[in-house]
């Protein structure tokens, strides 16, 4: 999945839609930044940073997905 095929989520007048597709998003994103980690040489401080980053959005990224299991929404 890639972020393009969320939009119709996004632009949904439901509520629920939005936050599943603002998970799905968010795995997204942690998926690329992994990659970037993985296969990308950097310094130290832009991997810490990059890491420091990874650390909130899979912290919000459950907070999202406790949302989506609370209301019922399949993910």
């Amino acid at each position: 999945m890639e972020l393009k095929d969320t939009v119709d989520l996004m632009l949904s007048d439901n509520w629920k839609d939005r936050v599943k597709a603002e998970y799905l998003q968010c795995l997204i994103r942690i998926r690329r930044l992994q990659a970037a980690l993985h296969h990308n040489p950097m310094g130290a401080w832009e991997r810490d940073v990059m890491t420091q980053q990874m650390q909130a959005m899979c912290g919000y990224c459950g907070v999202l997905a406790s949302r989506l299991l609370q209301a019922g929404i399949e993910i």
